[in-house]
């Protein structure tokens, strides 16, 4: 953003450009100095914002310069109802942001949680209105145990939400939800099973390119396969623990991944690099896979170069 700033002044012409381009301006972020968010807000007119909050440590030459939680929320949630991304990164117990009202334009929403599973976090995130959210990832931050309205998703992502249980089927009315899914990734879960065998139908997502169960327990990984099939999918990963007490790994191998047969071959001829490994209490199936490109706004590690003091950019891409 700096960098618009001295283009500003290079010409007449060149600063009336950007003066009347609004998106040029539209995005705020904590890592920036507090006037630039001031700036870039009014600047931006109504444009829709990109929102950027990163709970970790700043260039300690630009600490004096950046916004705290308390501020840069002041700041942001007035624009509420502008907001097109938004990205929490590395959030702590003091870092909340409630969204309690609508946010009608809200199409990409990451939350990552600096510690595991953000205690009740999720009852400030989803008490608002989300009707156009597209792109929901979140880590750390359980769903909610009451229906919300997150219809329409094309890509969800939930992971590490150990000692913040989620219902199975509470998950499962998630994904059904949402028919248009074209990535789903589960990884590191805490799932509350049923206590009785589901009758449930198994939810067929047509559009579902890319499915990923990571680091489940092997009777989670088991009930997900047998209620969610994807008959379109070209990315297909499974690690699963299968030292769970009284857990059959045979159901696994014999009879849930069946539906997943013509899917495995499919990928198995085109990438030809596919593996079953089954060692060390767990199974795998794995394979060389191309990275399934979340639909973004954008490099924000280019946006932010102060981020790279801690390494932390490699976080906004899976």
């Amino acid at each position: 953003m700096s960098v618009l700033s001295r283009i500003r002044l290079v010409a007449v012409l060149w600063k009336e450009t950007l003066d009347g381009s609004p998106g040029a301006w539209a995005i705020a972020s904590s890592t920036l100095p507090a006037q630039q968010n001031t700036r870039n807000i009014q600047r931006s007119g109504e444009w829709p914002l990109t929102i950027h909050y990163f709970g970790g440590l700043v260039s300690w030459k630009r600490q004096s310069d950046v916004l705290s939680n308390f501020q840069f929320l002041q700041l942001t949630i007035p624009t509420l109802h502008r907001w097109k991304v938004a990205w929490f990164d590395k959030l702590g117990i003091g870092d909340i942001f409630p969204l309690d009202q609508p946010a009608p334009l809200l199409q990409e929403l990451h939350i990552h949680s600096h510690i595991p599973a953000l205690p009740q976090a999720e009852r400030y995130i989803f008490c608002g209105q989300l009707p156009n959210i597209k792109h929901l990832d979140l880590e750390g931050v359980s769903l909610p145990e009451s229906p919300v309205s997150v219809g329409g998703l094309r890509f969800l992502e939930l992971s590490r939400t150990l000692g913040r249980p989620i219902a199975m089927n509470r998950l499962l009315e998630t994904v059904e939800g949402n028919p248009d899914l074209e990535h789903l990734s589960l990884t590191v879960l805490d799932l509350h099973m049923p206590a009785t065998l589901s009758t449930r139908a198994a939810i067929v997502l047509d559009r579902l390119q890319s499915f990923r169960l990571r680091d489940l327990k092997g009777e989670e990984a088991d009930y997900l396969i047998r209620h969610i099939q994807a008959p379109h999918c070209v990315q297909f990963h499974l690690s699963v623990a299968i030292s769970s007490p009284g857990f059959d790994a045979s159901s696994i191998l014999d009879t849930a991944l069946q539906a997943f047969e013509p899917v495995l071959q499919k990928i198995h001829r085109t990438i030809g690099t596919s593996s079953l490994d089954i060692e060390g209490g767990g199974i795998a199936w794995t394979y060389l896979e191309i990275l399934y490109p979340p639909r973004g706004r954008g490099n924000l590690v280019s946006l932010f170069p102060s981020l790279g003091d801690e390494g932390s950019g490699a976080s906004f891409f899976k």
